[in-house]
């Protein structure tokens, strides 16, 4: 069982991790690429957390359970958009990999 204010920090958490990735893009450490799939499984995570009844708040000595199809919704298609921005950034990263094998193997001849 989750409280819902660790889901609450889950989905700052997870937010905070969105935007990094995208603000971040041009990392040549390439953490925004780990910090991406990361953020899709989180996502992912999330929307399942939120309807198989999980989570739940404790309003004065009753435990009410958080069941929240719409919020699942929310964080399937963030975790699907994260997923394919993160296929994106890898194939860049193959694409810069291999640009800079050509380069190398153009100056030495």
């Amino acid at each position: 069982m989750i409280p819902i204010s660790t889901l609450n920090m889950l989905i700052a958490v997870n937010l905070i991790m969105v935007v990094y990735s995208i603000v971040d893009h041009r990392n040549r450490i390439y953490a925004n690429v780990v910090v991406a799939v990361t953020s899709a499984i989180l996502s992912a995570f999330i929307a399942a957390a939120a309807v198989s009844g999980a989570v739940y708040d404790v309003v004065g000595v009753t435990v009410t359970v958080m069941n929240s199809p719409s919020l699942q919704n929310l964080f399937n298609f963030i975790s699907t958009v994260m997923f394919v921005y993160s296929l994106i950034m890898i194939y860049e990263v193959i694409a810069e990999v291999n640009q800079k094998k050509k380069q190398g193997f153009g100056e030495s001849s």
